[in-house]
This record gives structure tokens, sequence and C-alpha cells, in this order.
């Protein structure tokens, strides 16, 4: 799990959260005896500990606002654990900002950018 405390800029594809450390992860959870539930709410939790423990890292200042993209925004017990993680901030999909970018459109916008630029 070294990958998880990387300096920026980080990524969490399969190329760093591989397969196998997944695996790894559910086996030694049922070895004590977890339940599926109780597996996907403990890796769930174990992906919201290890975002604040990055953004407590890596951002300077107090957090007011966490505005999230991609599947995880639509996970109800995600945005409810990062809601915990952070009492003091507003935590939303980024779908929710007013006037903002949607999240689908996100990556072609990003790419459009890159482009112009």
């Amino acid at each position: 799990m070294e990958d998880l405390s990387r300096l920026p800029p980080k990524i969490t594809g399969h190329e760093l959260i591989s397969q196998a450390m997944g695996r790894d992860i559910v086996s030694r959870l049922r070895e004590r005896g977890a339940a599926d539930l109780a597996v996907v709410a403990t890796v769930t939790y174990m992906t919201v500990q290890s975002i604040a423990r990055a953004l407590r890292d890596f951002v300077a200042g107090d957090i007011d606002e966490l505005l999230v993209c991609g599947a995880g925004s639509q996970n109800p017990v995600l945005m409810h654990y990062l809601a915990e993680a952070f009492p003091n901030a507003r935590v939303a999909p980024l779908d929710d900002l007013d006037g903002g970018l949607p999240a689908a459109a996100k990556e072609a916008v990003m790419f459009a950018l890159l482009g112009f630029l």
C-alpha cells in the first residue's frame, strides 16, 4: 500500500491500485469473518480515509468545499463518509455546482483546454 502515500501528482488507476491489492484486502477481511456487505463498507471507508489523508497532507489551509466527480460521487455511503471526514466542508457531487461543469463533460473539456493551450 506504499503507493497510497506517494507525493502528488497521484492517480488511483488500475496501474497503482491493482486487482491483486484488492483481492488481498478482501481475502484478509474474509479471513476475519467479514460478510460481503462488511467488506464493501470497509473498502469504501478505506477509500475515504485515503482521500482524506491525501487532502490533509497536500492541501494548504482548511477545506471548506469538496466537489466530487466520477462514480464515487454517486455512492451515497462514500459521500456520507467524506462528509464525516470533513464536517466543516460542503461535500457535494461536481454536478451540484451552480453554473458549473457537468461531471460527465469534465474530461472532454480538459482535453479541449489542453489542445487549446
